[in-house]
């Protein structure tokens, strides 16, 4: 970890899940593409669908980026 400290991760984390979740949920510019993928596969348009989902899935994609320990990882996918 660097002399930034873990809250820093949670704090990044956490803002890019919200900012990609709402983005691909909402944006007009994400439109052609969530209706492609909701008549392709039922699993993925219910995963884009879903608040929670997208954004735990987006906060482990981060994390695996921003960790640097095993035990950064975990508190991070717990707490963001």
């Amino acid at each position: 970890m660097s002399s930034l400290g873990l809250p820093i991760y949670l704090v990044v984390t956490v803002a890019v899940s919200a900012a990609l979740t709402r983005f691909l949920r909402q944006s007009s510019a994400t439109a052609g593409w969530r209706a492609t993928v909701t008549t392709r596969s039922a699993f993925f348009g219910k995963l884009l669908s879903c608040p929670h989902c997208a954004s735990f899935w987006f906060a482990l994609i981060c994390s695996l980026f921003l960790a640097g320990t095993l035990i950064e990882f975990g508190a991070i996918i717990i707490i963001g």
